[in-house]
């Protein structure tokens, strides 16, 4: 019996060790991005699972969100619900496609003030925010079209 409890115990800290409270925010240099324009990635599913365990444990440090609290994005319609519900939350506004970057995972790109990135950030169903770049194209070798030969030199059929 005292041994389940200690295993339980290491799972526990396990569990505690692995989430974080706050999302990573990334960075790029000045130039390289487009101001206030990020793209949010939620937690994944096994992660986003586990937070409502942590909720309940005030030691774990994680706190329950105030923004539609008990949705977990792992749906398309839940992650969708929740990209707008947090963007309006810090006065932003959700633009793009639902299509992720990142394979198999859910996010969105969000406009919004500079100044709100570290509180978007405090939502624990966050994973990371990462600012948009931009696109930068370089010449390339266009190819001429082949000429359609009749004729001249091959007989059409």
């Amino acid at each position: 019996m005292t041994l389940r409890f200690v295993l339980i115990a290491l799972g526990w800290a396990v569990i505690v060790s692995t989430a974080r409270a706050d999302a990573k925010v990334l960075t790029r240099p000045d130039p390289e991005r487009v101001p206030r324009q990020y793209y949010v990635l939620f937690k994944e599913a096994q992660e986003l699972y586990k937070l409502r365990l942590l909720y309940a444990d005030p030691r774990s440090g994680i706190k329950k969100p105030t923004v539609l609290p008990d949705v977990l994005p792992i749906t398309v319609q839940d992650s969708h619900s929740l990209a707008l519900a947090l963007a309006e939350s810090v006065h932003g506004r959700v633009f793009g496609s639902d299509e992720s970057p990142y394979e198999i995972r859910r996010g969105f790109w969000v406009g919004l003030p500079e100044d709100m990135v570290s509180i978007l950030a405090k939502d624990p169903r966050v994973e990371s925010i990462e600012p948009n770049a931009v696109v930068h194209l370089s010449a390339a070798r266009v190819r001429e079209p082949t000429p359609n030969i009749i004729g001249g030199g091959r007989e059409a059929r």
